[in-house]
């Protein structure tokens, strides 16, 4: 990373809001497979590059994007299983098991999204009163750490908390500042959205046999759907 004015050779950055010092080219490296992933997207929905394609490349470089986190914001590993394993009810507030929170916490790593975000919405829908699980495969992303998803129930009491209930209103609104979304692509009649989450935060969600399924992956995402039978 070159500076603009000076063209120094610049090895260190640090963030304005924690302080927190970072390596300049690693910092520097993921806004550039960031830039990557919504180029390559773009160019699939304007049918520059093969679907197939597409979903390699972006599974490819999220997965690299998972490793520079995790390299960045290095997390205490913990043991897990090596197939999906879904818990029953993630904490809100700071409360939940030493295993739920820290399922979160691996979902967090491997998403890019601050785990306070991530605590505030699982609060918000076991409020609701809703199922919430999260599910973890080891393996799936050599180099990168496990895979995840959180899954959830979906009601129509949910909506119709949303429309009237002015305190659930406030929740969402806060939880949506700094959230953008549009679809990405669709996967046997699925839509699949990619989800940004302030600054680095990137995950994959889509509705599924009545769930909702938040991601840390594309091919975390295309494994469920398939899972359920598609669309």
């Amino acid at each position: 990373m070159f500076c603009p004015h000076c063209d120094n050779d610049v090895q260190r950055v640090r963030c304005s809001a924690c302080q927190h010092i970072f390596d300049a080219r690693e910092v520097e490296r993921m806004a550039r497979l960031t830039y990557l992933q919504d180029a390559v997207e773009v160019w699939s929905v304007r049918g520059l590059l093969d679907r197939a394609a597409a979903d390699t490349m972006l599974t490819e470089t999220h997965a690299e994007l998972a490793a520079l986190r995790a390299r960045l914001r290095p997390t205490t590993p913990r043991p897990a299983a090596s197939s999906p394993a879904a818990m029953p009810s993630p904490p809100g507030n700071g409360g939940g098991t030493a295993t739920e929170r820290g399922a979160l916490r691996d979902l967090a790593a491997a998403t890019g999204i601050r785990p306070a975000t991530l605590t505030e919405g699982v609060a918000l829908l076991v409020s609701l009163g809703d199922h919430v699980g999260i599910a973890r495969w080891n393996g799936a992303r050599p180099g990168a750490g496990p895979a995840m998803a959180l899954i959830t129930q979906l009601k129509i009491s949910d909506v119709v908390a949303l429309t009237g209930d002015a305190s659930v209103r406030r929740r969402v609104q806060a939880l949506r500042q700094g959230v953008s979304w549009r679809v990405a692509y669709v996967h046997d009649g699925v839509k699949v959205y990619r989800f940004s989450i302030g600054s680095t935060g990137v995950a994959y969600g889509c509705l599924v046999a009545g769930d909702g399924v938040f991601a840390s992956d594309p091919a975390t995402a295309n494994r469920i759907i398939e899972a359920n039978g598609g669309a």
